[in-house]
């Protein structure tokens, strides 16, 4: 589900241009890259870096020339690198429009590296010496993966088939083994089930029919695992981390689409809401992730994935990964102290009844199944949701999980009143929607507030600037738009939306020039170069408007 912005029309843009328009005879842009935020002692890393200028004079041009050749990067990288390959300069000339770009391949040499330097060109032209430098970039590094892919063959599939008001369902997901007898999972991933099968690394499929603990206001279960299905998988049980640094390296393990798949996040960060320990870390999530586990670089559990985002590939979405991960610790202590499992099915409906989180649960998971009918009707589990914000309005997750799907069957003022209540109780990915309803309902001032809250944390720090430069332009304020574009761009330099939104930035501030470059470096994407091109050529017409950021929330 996506929301439009309007923005102003370009011609009052163009009537009030922003002081300080720039006297650079190159019109240059400066921008860099890395290709990953994480990387192994030992491992590579390309950086790139790219120039686009609309020189004054040819003579302007070949001094430019001359000192992007003459750049030594590897020299400004520092101790810290060593450069395994450096491509040659390459260029190319659109009309007035100069691109140039370089490409290094270096190897981290140590665990103290935490940045990719800011890089500095200068450029002698006119009898003076031009400076234009690159933002840093940060950087986690991590000793040794081996533990992690250990870790990873304890991560199993599941399937879960049920039934729901007479539509059939069927969810993925993936479990850890936490036990000779026991497995981890999401309650999401099980809630409403008839029938629960395991995959196993080796391809074999066996059927759970009990547990040992549900926890649904932590979106957590623990499935009885027959121990001998256990030793003839070998399983190993993974352990639970007893100690954390928020912003180290985190990795998921998962089976999206019944694939075993692993990936590594720069950074996690915890927060604590009550009694709920709920982790985020910057690893891309799919459907059938959810139950696997969150895991530190010694491959122990930092908690349950239970939500987050993926873009898919998709070109307009901006790739930035984030996990939601739970914690397990009382789920398990449970488990600890179980004498014998329950029938899963009794399970389930006894949680079901006696817990408003789990109650929402099923309703979102009614709300969430694929096959829905046309005639579907939604109204019984808006009711239950209802229900379970009234009796749990301290549960900050619950009321997010809830306030979104509300959303989701059009109940706006529902929704946005549990979203509030989530991001007042500290749950961050609450901010972050809350800020998309608001924006899409025109209370522009109050997103781009919303949206630099959640830009100040951590995995969400680029959807909520991009969010944040979408209603600061909406509402005219074009140099603090300006800054929120450079730390998308500093992130994924040929984002596409955010180079159309930072041409408007530059049209506003009547550096037509520049503008037009951007059409250039949109070259590969001609539905965006040709919006930009639209306002450059015509004062008059007003651009289109611009898909925002889909809400983050995938189960």
């Amino acid at each position: 589900m996506t929301t439009r912005l309007p923005l102003l029309p370009l011609a009052a843009l163009i009537l009030a241009p922003l002081a300080g328009a720039t006297a650079d005879p190159l019109h240059l842009q400066l921008f860099s890259g890395i290709d990953r935020e994480a990387v192994e002692v030992g491992g590579l890393l390309e950086v790139e870096v790219e120039v686009l200028a609309v020189p004054e004079s040819g003579a302007d041009r070949e001094a430019l020339d001359a000192a992007f050749r003459a750049w030594d990067l590897g020299q400004q990288l520092g101790s810290g690198f060593d450069v395994i390959r450096e491509t040659a300069p390459m260029g190319r000339a659109v009309g007035s429009v100069v691109e140039l770009q370089r490409r290094v391949i270096v190897r981290v040499r140590d665990a103290s590296v935490d940045a990719v330097p800011s890089l500095t060109l200068r450029v002698s032209i006119r009898g003076r010496d031009r400076v234009y430098r690159t933002r840093p970039h940060a950087l986690r590094t991590y000793a040794d993966g081996g533990a992690v892919r250990a870790a990873g063959r304890s991560v199993v599939g599941i399937t879960a088939e049920g039934e729901l008001d007479g539509v059939d369902f069927e969810r993925i997901g993936s479990a850890f083994a936490v036990g000779d007898d026991a497995l981890v999972t999401a309650y999401h991933v099980v809630v409403g089930a008839k029938r629960v099968q395991v995959a196993l690394p080796d391809g074999r499929r066996f059927t759970v029919g009990r547990a040992w603990a549900l926890d649904p206001v932590r979106d957590v279960a623990v499935l009885h695992l027959p121990p001998e299905v256990a030793r003839v998988a070998n399983l190993r049980p993974l352990v639970l981390a007893p100690a954390f640094s928020p912003g180290e390296v985190a990795f998921t393990a998962g089976w999206p689409g019944g694939t075993q798949r692993r990936t590594v996040a720069p950074r996690f960060d915890d927060l604590v809401l009550d009694d709920q320990r709920v982790r985020m870390a910057a690893n891309a999530v799919q459907p059938g992730d959810s139950g696997g586990p969150l895991l530190d670089g010694r491959g122990r559990v930092l908690g349950v994935v239970v939500s987050g985002r993926q873009t898919g590939g998709a070109a307009d979405l901006l790739e930035e990964g984030i996990a939601l991960a739970s914690d397990p610790t009382a789920a398990l202590a449970d488990y600890q102290e179980a004498t014998e499992s329950v029938r899963l099915g009794r399970a389930l409906a006894e949680a079901t009844r006696a817990l408003p989180a789990a109650r929402a649960h099923a309703a979102v998971g009614a709300i969430q199944v694929p096959a829905r009918r046309a005639d579907w009707d939604d109204r019984p589990h808006v009711a239950l949701l209802r229900e379970a914000l009234r009796q749990a309005p301290d549960d900050a997750v619950l009321q997010y999980t809830a306030g979104m799907m509300l959303e989701e069957v059009g109940e706006a003022r529902l929704a946005a009143g549990a979203l509030d209540a989530s991001r007042r109780a500290g749950y961050v990915p609450a901010g972050y929607s809350l800020a998309h309803h608001l924006m899409g309902r025109g209370a522009l001032g109050e997103a781009a507030a919303l949206f630099a809250e959640t830009a100040a944390a951590g995995p969400y720090r680029r959807l909520g600037a991009f969010g944040q430069a979408q209603a600061l332009i909406g509402a005219g304020r074009y140099e603090e738009a300006e800054a929120a574009l450079e730390a998308v761009l500093d992130h994924d330099a040929r984002f596409a939306p955010a180079l159309y939104l930072l041409g408007i930035v530059r049209l506003a501030q009547g550096r037509v020039d520049e503008a037009q470059a951007l059409t250039v470096r949109l070259g590969a994407r001609p539905g965006w170069a040709s919006a930009l091109r639209l306002p450059i050529e015509a004062e008059a017409l007003r651009p289109p408007n611009l898909e925002a950021l889909p809400r983050v929330a995938l189960r």
